[in-house]
């Protein structure tokens, strides 16, 4: 599907953009809750090590200019900290559901992290 010939807010939903003010601006940023989940579930420590990961990975779908890459690590470290926050408030329960094969069921459907059965799988 061709980006270019959807609306912004379709596009934002199909392709996982999500606004997040950096050094004063609105940027959009593709793919932040997969990032998100897959930062968790490496369970690193330290606040360095988390946001040069966050923004490792978003450099792989994302265009960082160099002279603003300190004020996006810092705006994304604190949107990941308050989503953690959020979840521990809310739920013992990963908020994020990462797109990548490893988390998808089995064809058996059972889900290969916890072993629950899936019973069934919407396919946008």
């Amino acid at each position: 599907m061709d980006r270019n010939t959807l609306s912004p807010c379709a596009t934002d939903a199909l392709f996982g953009t999500r606004q997040l003010m950096v050094a004063g601006k609105q940027v959009g940023i593709t793919g932040l809750d997969a990032t998100f989940a897959a930062v968790q579930a490496q369970g690193l420590i330290g606040d360095a090590e988390i946001s040069a990961e966050l923004v490792r990975r978003i450099r792989e779908n994302n265009y960082i200019p160099p002279g603003l890459a300190g004020d996006y690590a810092a705006a994304v470290l604190a949107e990941y900290k308050r989503a953690m926050a959020k979840n521990k408030s809310s739920d013992p329960r990963p908020v994020f559901v990462a797109s990548d094969r490893q988390h998808q069921p089995d064809r058996f459907g059972v889900h290969p992290v916890d072993g629950h059965e899936v019973t069934s799988t919407v396919i946008l």
